[in-house]
């Protein structure tokens, strides 16, 4: 496990790095040149490309999912095993997505195998069930700041819950994010995602007295943080903070402004909600709370947790956990806080993650990991210095992070065309990795799994080096 030093030194690193490539002249990769790359690719994708002309009709854009769609076309996935997935017709990709971090195992890990069988044999239904309290009991061994535990079946909808505990508990109405984070599609923590200085662009439909509840304040920025708090402490009822930093630690986050915020909180009796759906059991065993050293009141769990499947939970002191309580006297008095869910702590979905679990326990996979991302993040920052390139690739555990271009610390409409040639450039490189085997999240959000080998990382650096030297050097 890092220490708060050498986070704080990764994410110093990082910085000076973004300004230096900010700096730079956009690489873009010449339309030609890829046009001679994707001819083979674009032949063996081609039922992908049908599948996808066939969605259109069905599908807003003709997809579900946003962060792995490519341009021309997404490729129609058919299953996979360990570190690669198959598409339709056979062809094999080094998946570097895991399920946007929720295999920690990778795909058919032999973990599952009993859970597997014991579903296919013995049929269930929607009542209590052993596993729901078995994985309860894990998860507040791994995290014992989780004493009590609700479950629920997507991360937006634990956040979205966890919101609306927070102020029932409190009496207050205002919610405090960092800027560009992501919390959920749900209003009001939607304001100002992925791209600090974005606002309300993602906001439509949204009343505008809800969207002005959440309130925002940049990564890092003390006096902002300290201003915000000060000014507006009686009417806030919780702070919600994702680490390593907005989108998994594309805009990391030192430890002393996050410790800062759980300390703010405290002294102004604010809830400090950690938003741990990426990174809790992948970081770390305890989650990210064990790493940065944090006692949040609320935890926030997702991904890892349902070992791929549809699980979140929301989970803290008995006390606040309470107010899920489907007491009708309670919430006559403002203690309770109605949810519900068909499919919430379904047995499928908690055996798996009690199955998870149980693996993580068994094999300690932290260190691996660790090592392997930081092998990854060698080879590639060795392979950018030695081919001139201001690129580079930092990692928070087994979240890895790539950079060919560097986002500014905040958006600008008066910027809007350097913008959209830094994503037009995203999508380039996103789609050349594609056409090479290769896929991520957004072409920079790498996350590795126990599956991915010293072989596949070799495919990984042969893949950006073909990329490079794509690149007009003058």
């Amino acid at each position: 496990m890092r220490t708060l030093n050498s986070i704080n030194q990764n994410v110093e690193d990082a910085y000076v790095k973004r300004e230096a490539l900010l700096k730079m002249p956009i690489s873009v990769l010449p339309e030609q040149k890829l046009a001679d790359q994707y001819v083979g690719y674009f032949e063996r994708t081609g039922e992908s490309k049908s599948l996808f002309e066939k969605a259109k009709r069905y599908f807003p854009d003709g997809i579900q999912h946003h962060n792995t769609y490519v341009s021309p076309y997404p490729i129609f996935i058919k299953g996979g095993c360990g570190s690669k997935v198959f598409d339709v017709e056979g062809n094999t990709y080094l998946d570097f997505t895991m399920g946007a971090g929720a295999q920690l195992f990778g795909y058919a890990s032999e973990h599952y195998e009993q859970v597997w069988q014991t579903l296919a044999t013995d049929r269930f239904s929607l009542f209590h069930h052993p596993e729901e309290l078995e994985l309860a009991e894990k998860v507040n061994a791994f995290m014992p700041l989780v004493e009590s535990i609700k479950f629920f079946q997507s991360g937006t909808e634990a956040v979205k819950a966890a919101i609306r505990l927070a102020r029932a508990y409190q009496k207050r109405d205002l919610v405090v994010k960092i800027s560009g984070s992501y919390h959920g599609w749900m209003s009001p923590t939607i304001r100002d995602i992925r791209q600090p200085g974005v606002g309300d662009l993602y906001m439509s439909g949204v009343p505008k007295a809800e969207a002005n509840l959440c309130l925002t304040v940049p990564a890092n920025d003390l006096s902002a943080l300290q201003k915000t708090i000060r000014k507006r402490s009686r009417k806030i009822a919780a702070v919600i903070v994702e680490l390593p930093g907005p989108e998994s630690g594309r805009i990391p986050i030192y430890p002393d402004f996050v410790h800062e915020i759980q300390r703010l909180c405290r002294k102004h009796k604010i809830l400090f909600i950690l938003d741990e759906v990426v990174t809790g059991f992948r970081l770390a065993k305890g989650g990210a709370q064990a790493v940065y050293d944090l006692q949040p009141d609320l935890t926030i769990l997702g991904k890892v947790l349902g070992g791929g499947t549809s699980l979140s939970a929301v989970g803290g002191h008995r006390d606040f956990i309470q107010y899920f309580s489907r007491d009708v006297t309670q919430t006559v008095r403002g203690r309770a806080v109605f949810v519900g869910g068909t499919m919430a702590a379904n047995r499928v979905s908690t055996m798996m993650g009690l199955a998870t679990l149980q693996a993580i326990e068994e094999n300690d996979p932290y260190n691996t990991l660790d090592q392997k991302a930081q092998k990854m993040v060698d080879r590639l920052n060795s392979l950018f210095d030695s081919a001139g390139f201001p690129f580079f690739a930092y990692h928070f555990g087994s979240i890895v992070q790539i950079e060919l271009v560097a986002w500014p610390s905040k958006f600008s409409w008066s910027r809007i065309f350097d913008f959209q040639k830094r994503l037009s450039s995203v999508h380039q490189y996103q789609l050349f990795l594609q056409s090479q085997g290769i896929l991520s999240l957004s072409g920079t959000r790498f996350f590795l799994s126990t599956a991915h080998t010293d072989e596949d990382l070799n495919h990984l650096i042969n893949a950006y080096r073909k990329l490079l030297e794509l690149i007009p050097t003058k």
